[in-house]
């Protein structure tokens, strides 16, 4: 089970923020967990760049993809600080 781990510096006093995207590849459920205090979005995009889900969530939410077909799928998690990028594979 691979994860992506995201670093990044919340502020300019360098405090860092850290998102785990797991399990990837996944079948149908994919967790996001964060060290950020506040609310993230986690949005989902198909390849042609078209969105397809939005959830804000504190800490850690748990992803249902069952409903989308298998392929490759791009995410964002934005909060108020910044906005982190990556590719999910659902199987």
């Amino acid at each position: 089970m691979a994860q992506a781990r995201i670093e990044a510096p919340a502020s300019a006093v360098e405090n860092p923020v850290t998102y785990l995207v797991f399990p990837n590849p996944t079948t149908d459920y994919l967790t996001v967990t964060s060290t950020f205090e506040g609310t993230a979005t986690f949005a989902l995009f198909d390849l042609q760049g078209r969105a397809l889900l939005e959830q804000s969530f504190e800490k850690q939410t748990i992803i249902n993809l069952s409903q989308y077909t298998k392929g490759i799928y791009f995410y964002s998690i934005y909060h108020k600080d910044g906005k982190y990028v990556g590719k999910i594979l659902l199987q």
